[in-house]
Formats: C-alpha cells, sequence, structure tokens
C-alpha cells in the first residue's frame, strides 16, 4: 500500500511541473487502449482493451472501458464492460487536471460462458490528466475496487490499484496547427507502452500485489529511422493462509523483456500515412521463487526471439497515430506471428 501511494505522490509531483494549456472543452475525447493477436505453438490468442471518454461539459465526462480476451482453441473467454464516469475540479486548469471518478466493472462472460448474475462492484478513484505536446496527455488514476462476496458480507476490503500512461485528448476546438499532417524528422521521438500498472489487495486469506512497467520508446536518428527499446519489467508477490497448511503459497515472480528494434519509415516525413518496416529481437527472463509443497522452490527460464515485421501509422493530428502493425518471428527455435494495434505518440519533432 505504501509502494502505491509513493508511486502516485510522484507521478502528481512530475504532473505538476508541466505548464501546456490543459484547458477542458465539451465535446472534448479522451482515447486509449488497442487490440493484439499472438500466435506461437499451434495456439493462437487475442485481447483488447479500449477506452473512451466523452466530455458532456468541461466538468463532466462519461465512458468507460471495453475487456474481451479468447484464443482459437477455446473461443472467446472472458468479456468485461467497466462504465465509468468523471467529475473534473479544475477543468479550466492550463496545467494538470484533476478528476473523481466512479466505475462498476462487470464480468459478463466468464470462462467461456455468460454470468448470469455478475459480481456487483463499484471502484471509486482519484486521476489527473496532463496535456504534454498536441494531443498527447499523461493519465493518472488510484482507484479502489469493492466487490460483492455474498450474504454474508456486502464488501470485502478493497483492492488497490494504480496506472499511469499516454492517452490520447482529441480537441472539440483544435487548431489547424495541431490536426495538420506529421513533422517527422531527426530527433523526434515515438512513444507507447503503460508507464506503470500497479495493483494490491488482502482478502480472506489471501494478498498479493502486483506491479508492471511497459513503456516504449524510439529515437528518430534520421528523417526515417528510428532506434528504439520496448521494456517490460514485472512482479508479483502472492501469499496465501488457509486452514490446511499444505495448501498454502507464499510465491514471488519477477520478470524482464528487453526487445530492442529498428524502424524504418517508407513516406515523406510530413505524409499523414506513414508505412514502415521493422527489425526487432527480445531477451527474456522469468524467475519464480515459491515456497508450498513440493514445488521446486527456484525456478528460472530465459529465451530469446528475433523477428521482422512491418504496419503503418495513421495519423490523426499532428502528434497523434493509430498503428497498425503485423511481426514474423522465431522464439527459440518456435515460429511465433503478431498483430497489434494502439495508439502512437510523437515529440519533438521538427517544424
Amino acid at each position: 500500500m505504501k509502494s502505491l501511494n509513493s508511486l502516485f505522490l510522484a507521478a502528481a509531483l512530475l504532473m505538476a511541473s508541466h505548464t501546456v494549456s490543459a484547458q477542458l472543452s465539451t465535446n472534448d475525447q479522451l482515447w486509449n487502449g488497442g487490440l493484439s493477436l499472438f500466435h506461437m505453438d499451434s495456439r493462437t490468442t487475442f485481447q483488447a482493451n479500449p477506452s473512451v471518454q466523452h466530455f458532456l461539459s468541461p466538468r463532466f465526462s462519461i465512458g468507460g472501458q471495453l475487456g474481451l480476451n479468447g484464443s482459437t482453441r477455446n473461443g472467446l473467454e472472458n468479456i468485461l464492460l467497466a462504465p465509468e464516469m468523471r467529475y473534473y475540479l479544475n477543468p479550466e486548469a492550463k496545467g494538470t487536471n484533476w478528476f473523481l471518478s466512479l466505475s462498476s466493472p462487470l464480468e459478463i462472460y466468464e470462462n467461456g460462458s455468460l454470468v448470469s448474475k455478475p459480481e456487483f462492484q463499484l471502484q471509486p478513484g482519484l486521476g489527473s490528466i496532463t496535456p504534454l505536446n498536441g494531443g498527447l496527455a499523461l493519465e493518472s488514476n488510484l482507484s479502489f475496487n469493492f466487490r460483492h462476496f455474498g450474504s454474508n458480507s456486502f464488501f470485502e476490503k478493497p483492492r488497490m490499484k494504480f496506472e499511469l500512461g499516454f492517452v490520447h485528448l482529441a480537441r472539440s476546438n483544435s487548431d489547424s496547427d495541431e490536426a495538420s499532417g506529421p513533422r517527422l524528422g531527426r530527433g523526434s521521438w515515438l512513444l507507447g507502452g503503460q508507464l506503470i500498472n500497479a495493483e494490491y489487495a488482502n482478502f480472506s486469506a489471501i494478498e498479493n500485489f502486483s506491479i508492471g512497467i511497459a513503456p516504449s520508446a524510439g529515437y528518430f536518428l534520421t528523417d526515417r529511422l528510428v532506434a528504439g527499446m520496448d521494456l517490460s519489467l514485472t512482479y508479483n508477490y502472492l501469499k496465501t493462509d488457509f486452514t490446511i497448511a499444505e495448501t498454502n503459497i507464499h510465491s514471488r515472480t519477477f520478470g524482464l523483456s528487453v526487445n530492442p528494434f529498428l524502424r524504418y519509415y517508407t513516406a515523406r516525413p510530413d505524409n499523414k500515412i506513414q508505412p514502415y518496416l521493422e527489425l526487432r529481437a527480445g531477451l527474456n527472463y522469468q524467475q519464480i521463487h515459491t515456497e508450498t509443497g513440493n514445488a521446486d522452490p527456484l525456478q528460472i527460464s530465459r529465451s530469446f526471439s528475433a523477428g521482422l515485421g512491418g504496419g503503418v501509422n495513421i495519423f490523426i493530428n499532428r502528434n497523434t497515430a493509430l498503428e497498425l502493425g503485423l511481426n514474423l518471428g522465431v522464439r527459440d527455435g518456435q515460429p511465433q506471428f503478431g498483430f497489434q494495434t494502439g495508439l502512437k505518440f510523437f515529440l519533438n519533432r521538427r517544424k
């Protein structure tokens, strides 16, 4: 819990230092999320998590998130609907905009079948939006998830969740300069990924803490050539305390994935449609330490991947693009295939 509070405070101090104009208006929108498909070892999995917020007024927005995942083997496995409304405390501010949020996630499809009585959940939160450049904004949200667990207890202890990442702020009154085409060039930056996703739960006989940091960044060496890296760092702590001691688990899992890439854009730097070719490699490491039963107390796995791909960035405005990408490669000798779509952001472009 202290770790989450420290993360939230650090993010708040960082965002408070920005002075980019952030005044919110009716019909503004916030977009985030994407879709991915991955194939390896005769198994194809897919997931999607688009989210949107629409401003009914400068102080009030409604929207939510759709989450789904599945595989070609099992079909659609899970669907989560999370309607959300927000109240903005200082929409006229020129820096960080703070908001109160209330969401009610509903797991309507679970383990391949419809849920007849979805578990009731309430998720209040406190967050902020800090515009950085054009349509790029940094969003943080600290929320508490209360769940209904039967007639004996209306609510268990809440789960705490903190998220920090990039979103697209679509202005209803954007000027012609912001809506113009891209300005790719040497010294520009390509950004994406989820900066922080942390969660803590402690209820009944289970305590769990997890955190993931997964930024993606690339630097334009020339007007068309980008060198960058996708980084993923994860940690998970799980402890159970059941009546039967032999069933208890005390585990810590650490994961690290480093994926450098080279990307080459084939179109002129000012085109709104930017096809690209890409080479990438990956080093993956996982360590699991478990204290339970007869399990091996320490398990370590390593893998290497390499591949090539291509895709296109379709620019929504000067700083934000919808990316469609396709990747082919091998991982420890096994062929793999991937497709993904989502938002990418571009900074410090040449004028």
